[in-house]
Protein backbone atom coordinates (compact mmCIF):
# COMPACT_ATOMS: atom_id res chain seq x y z
CA UNK A 1 0.00 0.00 0.00
CA UNK A 2 2.90 2.01 0.76
CA UNK A 3 4.47 2.12 -2.68
CA UNK A 4 1.08 2.68 -3.98
CA UNK A 5 0.61 5.69 -1.96
CA UNK A 6 3.91 6.97 -3.41
CA UNK A 7 2.81 6.33 -6.64
CA UNK A 8 0.13 7.85 -6.79
CA UNK A 9 1.56 10.96 -4.82
CA UNK A 10 4.40 11.28 -7.53
CA UNK A 11 1.20 11.15 -10.40
CA UNK A 12 -0.32 13.92 -8.75
CA UNK A 13 2.86 16.13 -8.42
CA UNK A 14 3.55 15.47 -12.35
CA UNK A 15 0.29 16.42 -12.96
CA UNK A 16 0.57 19.76 -11.21
CA UNK A 17 4.07 20.22 -12.68
CA UNK A 18 2.38 20.18 -15.85
CA UNK A 19 -0.40 22.32 -14.76
CA UNK A 20 1.92 25.00 -13.87
CA UNK A 21 3.70 24.92 -17.25
CA UNK A 22 0.89 24.81 -19.42
CA UNK A 23 0.10 27.62 -17.35
CA UNK A 24 3.12 29.51 -17.78
CA UNK A 25 3.28 29.46 -21.19
CA UNK A 26 -0.35 31.28 -21.72
CA UNK A 27 -0.60 34.28 -22.10
CA UNK A 28 -3.87 36.90 -21.96
CA UNK A 29 -5.36 37.88 -25.33
CA UNK A 30 -5.34 40.86 -25.23
CA UNK A 31 -1.37 41.15 -24.81
CA UNK A 32 -1.11 39.57 -28.44
CA UNK A 33 -1.01 41.93 -31.20
CA UNK A 34 -2.65 42.15 -34.79
CA UNK A 35 -1.21 39.71 -36.69
CA UNK A 36 -0.13 37.67 -33.99
CA UNK A 37 -1.17 33.62 -34.28
CA UNK A 38 -2.76 31.71 -30.97
CA UNK A 39 -3.40 28.48 -30.81
CA UNK A 40 -6.68 27.32 -30.18
CA UNK A 41 -6.98 23.26 -29.65
CA UNK A 42 -5.31 21.98 -32.49
CA UNK A 43 -6.25 24.87 -34.87
CA UNK A 44 -4.13 27.90 -35.04
CA UNK A 45 -6.08 31.72 -35.32
CA UNK A 46 -4.78 34.69 -36.21
CA UNK A 47 -5.69 37.96 -34.16
CA UNK A 48 -7.08 40.48 -35.90
CA UNK A 49 -8.46 43.01 -34.02
CA UNK A 50 -9.04 44.27 -30.13
CA UNK A 51 -11.91 46.65 -28.81
CA UNK A 52 -13.50 47.29 -25.61
CA UNK A 53 -16.03 43.83 -26.19
CA UNK A 54 -13.63 41.64 -27.33
CA UNK A 55 -10.90 40.02 -29.66
CA UNK A 56 -12.12 39.51 -33.38
CA UNK A 57 -9.64 36.31 -34.82
CA UNK A 58 -10.01 33.91 -37.97
CA UNK A 59 -8.43 30.80 -38.84
CA UNK A 60 -5.07 30.50 -40.12
CA UNK A 61 -5.89 27.67 -42.42
CA UNK A 62 -8.86 26.28 -44.17
CA UNK A 63 -11.22 24.97 -41.25
CA UNK A 64 -13.15 23.38 -43.79
CA UNK A 65 -12.74 22.74 -47.62
CA UNK A 66 -14.71 22.22 -51.07
CA UNK A 67 -18.14 23.36 -49.03
CA UNK A 68 -20.49 25.10 -51.13
CA UNK A 69 -22.22 28.42 -50.26
CA UNK A 70 -25.65 27.89 -50.58
CA UNK A 71 -28.54 28.17 -53.14
CA UNK A 72 -28.17 32.47 -53.03
CA UNK A 73 -25.97 35.06 -52.13
CA UNK A 74 -27.48 35.67 -48.69
CA UNK A 75 -25.49 34.46 -45.41
CA UNK A 76 -28.47 33.80 -43.35
CA UNK A 77 -29.76 30.26 -43.82
CA UNK A 78 -27.05 29.22 -46.38
CA UNK A 79 -25.11 26.12 -46.38
CA UNK A 80 -22.18 27.59 -45.13
CA UNK A 81 -23.64 29.19 -42.05
CA UNK A 82 -24.93 25.42 -41.67
CA UNK A 83 -21.22 24.33 -41.89
CA UNK A 84 -20.13 26.99 -39.25
CA UNK A 85 -22.96 25.85 -36.87
CA UNK A 86 -22.70 22.27 -36.79
CA UNK A 87 -18.83 21.33 -37.53
CA UNK A 88 -16.90 23.84 -36.66
CA UNK A 89 -18.73 26.28 -33.71
CA UNK A 90 -19.15 23.37 -31.31
CA UNK A 91 -15.72 22.38 -31.65
CA UNK A 92 -14.27 25.94 -30.54
CA UNK A 93 -16.78 25.84 -27.36
CA UNK A 94 -15.05 22.64 -26.24
CA UNK A 95 -11.65 24.26 -26.90
CA UNK A 96 -12.41 27.87 -25.51
CA UNK A 97 -15.63 27.63 -23.57
CA UNK A 98 -19.13 28.39 -24.84
CA UNK A 99 -19.18 31.55 -22.76
CA UNK A 100 -16.09 33.07 -24.13
CA UNK A 101 -17.36 33.18 -27.62
CA UNK A 102 -19.14 36.78 -28.08
CA UNK A 103 -22.53 36.83 -30.21
CA UNK A 104 -21.93 39.55 -32.98
CA UNK A 105 -24.33 41.76 -35.25
CA UNK A 106 -23.14 42.43 -38.63
CA UNK A 107 -24.53 44.03 -41.31
CA UNK A 108 -24.72 42.07 -44.24
CA UNK A 109 -23.99 44.93 -46.94
CA UNK A 110 -23.53 44.33 -50.53
CA UNK A 111 -20.22 45.32 -52.05
CA UNK A 112 -22.26 47.93 -54.25
CA UNK A 113 -23.67 48.89 -50.91
CA UNK A 114 -27.20 48.15 -50.95
CA UNK A 115 -28.76 47.32 -47.21
CA UNK A 116 -31.34 44.63 -48.92
CA UNK A 117 -30.14 41.31 -46.68
CA UNK A 118 -31.01 41.01 -43.27
CA UNK A 119 -28.08 41.56 -40.59
CA UNK A 120 -25.98 38.64 -39.32
CA UNK A 121 -26.60 37.87 -35.89
CA UNK A 122 -24.25 34.79 -33.87
CA UNK A 123 -21.31 33.38 -32.45
CA UNK A 124 -19.27 31.85 -35.82
CA UNK A 125 -19.58 33.73 -39.34
CA UNK A 126 -17.00 34.48 -42.63
CA UNK A 127 -15.30 37.43 -43.10
CA UNK A 128 -16.89 40.58 -44.51
CA UNK A 129 -15.30 42.40 -47.92
CA UNK A 130 -15.20 45.12 -45.62
CA UNK A 131 -12.84 43.21 -43.02
CA UNK A 132 -10.83 41.34 -45.75
CA UNK A 133 -9.93 44.83 -46.78
CA UNK A 134 -9.13 46.58 -43.90
CA UNK A 135 -7.23 43.72 -41.83
CA UNK A 136 -5.47 42.13 -45.91
CA UNK A 137 -2.25 42.08 -44.90
CA UNK A 138 -2.98 39.94 -41.73
CA UNK A 139 -5.16 37.41 -43.86
CA UNK A 140 -3.12 36.51 -46.54
CA UNK A 141 -2.00 32.82 -46.61
CA UNK A 142 -0.18 31.40 -49.46
CA UNK A 143 0.08 28.15 -47.59
CA UNK A 144 -3.56 27.93 -48.26
CA UNK A 145 -5.01 25.46 -51.12
CA UNK A 146 -7.88 27.23 -52.35
CA UNK A 147 -9.45 30.66 -52.48
CA UNK A 148 -11.87 31.22 -49.21
CA UNK A 149 -15.85 32.54 -49.40
CA UNK A 150 -15.95 36.03 -47.81
CA UNK A 151 -19.93 37.07 -46.27
CA UNK A 152 -20.57 39.73 -48.32
CA UNK A 153 -23.04 39.16 -51.90
CA UNK A 154 -21.30 40.51 -54.64
CA UNK A 155 -24.74 42.96 -55.27
CA UNK A 156 -28.60 42.29 -54.82
CA UNK A 157 -30.66 39.32 -56.43
CA UNK A 158 -32.34 41.75 -59.18
CA UNK A 159 -28.90 42.64 -59.84
CA UNK A 160 -26.63 40.08 -60.44
CA UNK A 161 -28.44 36.59 -58.11
CA UNK A 162 -25.41 34.21 -57.87
CA UNK A 163 -21.49 36.16 -56.72
CA UNK A 164 -20.43 35.94 -53.27
CA UNK A 165 -17.38 37.85 -52.29
CA UNK A 166 -14.19 35.42 -52.11
CA UNK A 167 -10.57 35.61 -51.20
CA UNK A 168 -7.90 34.51 -52.73
CA UNK A 169 -4.37 32.64 -50.67
CA UNK A 170 -2.43 35.77 -51.64
CA UNK A 171 -5.15 38.22 -50.53
CA UNK A 172 -6.44 39.52 -53.29
CA UNK A 173 -10.52 39.22 -53.03
CA UNK A 174 -12.97 38.52 -56.09
CA UNK A 175 -16.41 36.79 -56.92
CA UNK A 176 -17.39 33.35 -57.30
CA UNK A 177 -20.74 31.47 -57.69
CA UNK A 178 -22.71 30.61 -54.82
CA UNK A 179 -23.18 26.97 -56.07
CA UNK A 180 -19.65 26.51 -56.59
CA UNK A 181 -17.16 25.72 -54.04
CA UNK A 182 -14.50 27.04 -51.85
CA UNK A 183 -12.87 27.00 -48.43
CA UNK A 184 -13.83 28.33 -44.92
CA UNK A 185 -11.85 30.61 -42.75
CA UNK A 186 -14.26 30.99 -39.54
CA UNK A 187 -14.46 33.99 -37.58
CA UNK A 188 -14.97 34.24 -33.95
CA UNK A 189 -15.16 37.09 -31.57
CA UNK A 190 -13.65 36.23 -28.15
CA UNK A 191 -13.47 37.87 -24.62
CA UNK A 192 -9.83 39.38 -24.33
CA UNK A 193 -9.21 38.48 -21.17
CA UNK A 194 -8.89 34.59 -21.54
CA UNK A 195 -5.73 33.29 -21.33
CA UNK A 196 -4.28 31.11 -24.58
CA UNK A 197 -1.34 29.59 -26.00
CA UNK A 198 0.83 31.29 -28.95
CA UNK A 199 0.77 29.93 -32.22
CA UNK A 200 3.21 28.52 -34.36
CA UNK A 201 3.18 24.72 -34.31
CA UNK A 202 2.83 24.35 -37.87
CA UNK A 203 6.14 26.24 -38.73
CA UNK A 204 7.90 23.68 -36.30
CA UNK A 205 6.82 20.91 -38.65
Amino acid sequence: MCSMDKILEKAKELVAMLEEKEAADKVELSTVAPGGVIDLGEDEFVVLDHDEGGTLVISKELMEEDVKFGENTDFNGSNVQHVLYKDILPKMEDVVGSENILPQTIKLTTIDNQNVYEDVTGKIRLLTFDEARKYNLLIVNEDLGDYWWLMTPWTSKDRWEYPVADASPDGSIGNRVCSRSGGVRPVLYLKSNIFVSLGGKNDEK
